[in-house]
This record gives structure tokens, C-alpha cells and sequence, in this order.
């Protein structure tokens, strides 16, 4: 389909709010598996 030109759509893309919450989770998680592994 996107050969042909044609837009099928998707999801909005990302807002600054959307990948500040994106970013923090994920150093939430990091920081979790940091304290597990001991580091």
C-alpha cells in the first residue's frame, strides 16, 4: 500500500507530554532493574 501512495493512517504522533511519561517510565523500570541486579 505505501508503494502505491496511498496514507492509511495510524496512530497521532507523539506530543512532548506523551514522551516526557514515555521517558519517565522507562527510567523508572531501568532503575528498578538497576536496584535487582544490584548495580
Amino acid at each position: 500500500m505505501r508503494d502505491s501512495g496511498q496514507l492509511a493512517g495510524g496512530p497521532p504522533p507523539f506530543q512532548s507530554r506523551d514522551r516526557s511519561r514515555f521517558l519517565q517510565s522507562l527510567e523508572t523500570i531501568v532503575q528498578q532493574l538497576r536496584r535487582q541486579a544490584g548495580l
